[in-house]
């Protein structure tokens, strides 16, 4: 019978890991596609122009403050020589010969965080650098910006309607293979009872058990998801720049999370069903 047990226990633990994998590995995937949608954000700059005649006070003032400011995430001078190559790459020797004057003029090309990628903190911005003396204006591909948010609210719109069926899915594939487990136990459960045991010291051993096995599940899980990991980011190394986001971290420990804690509801509600059973009902 223990050895039976047991076995039983290692499939749970294993049906359980599986099911959480799923539900990991979904969740890392979208959370790389996010992160590589809000670089594609970062790449877009504001442009801010100087004029010609700026005083040395309001270039140093822009100078020290764009790249402190709270909504850059990279600041570049950029010359008009710069600039007026660039344009020449962009459309070709053959719309722009190299002597002929372009009314480019020395800016700064400032790319934004992502939480400011937005109408709204876009606008606030530019009336903020407009302020300072030596900026002749401020200009950003909005058309772009805006094709690159809608993308970023699709995928998150997407991740949360996936993320909710997965949980659903898994809440339900835990807690019947919790109920299987247990089925075999629905007799020592009530025997317990009839001999005057108390609810609390019956359910207390399995709830200890399937929050343990519900914690090793999560493990395994994420032990998978390490591995296939380990020989994925070869081949895209910018996965690791996953390790350096939060949300990874936090998803990582939600994973465990919620291993123990459905683990722990469905084993608490299963032994409290087969209490409340009569023993002609367990057969």
């Amino acid at each position: 019978m223990a050895k039976r047990r047991k076995t039983n226990y290692f499939y749970s633990i294993i049906s359980v890991a599986l099911v959480l994998f799923l539900l990991g590995f979904f969740g890392v995937a979208l959370l790389f596609v996010k992160q590589q949608a809000d670089s594609q954000q970062e790449k877009i700059s504001m442009m801010v122009e100087l004029k010609e005649e700026a005083d040395s006070l309001s270039l140093a003032d822009l100078k020290i403050g764009l790249p402190a400011a709270d909504f850059a995430h990279e600041v570049r001078f950029v010359t008009k020589e710069e600039a007026g190559e660039i344009m020449r790459r962009s459309l070709g020797d053959e719309y722009i010969s190299p002597d002929m004057p372009l009314p480019f003029y020395d800016a700064y090309s400032v790319n934004l965080k992502p939480n400011c990628m937005n109408s709204d903190s876009i606008a606030a911005i530019s009336l903020r650098l407009k302020e300072n003396k030596a900026v002749s204006d401020v200009y950003m591909d909005e058309g772009l910006l805006g094709e690159v948010s809608k993308t970023v609210q699709k995928i998150a719109l997407i991740a949360f309607i996936i993320t909710a069926l997965f949980i659903i899915v898994v809440i339900t594939l835990i807690h019947n293979t919790i109920r299987l487990n247990l089925y075999s136990d629905r007799f020592i459960i009530k025997n317990m009872e009839l001999v005057g045991a108390s609810w609390q010291f019956i359910s207390r051993p399995y709830i200890r058990r399937g929050m343990w096995n519900g914690f090793l599940s999560a493990l395994i899980a994420i032990g998978i998801i390490a591995t296939i990991w380990f020989f994925a980011q070869r081949e895209a190394p910018e996965l690791n720049l996953l390790l350096n986001n939060y949300l990874f971290w936090a998803y990582v420990a939600g994973l465990i999370l919620l291993g123990v804690l459905i683990s722990w509801i469905s084993t608490f509600y299963v032994v409290n069903k087969y209490l409340k059973m009569r023993v002609d009902e367990l057969y």
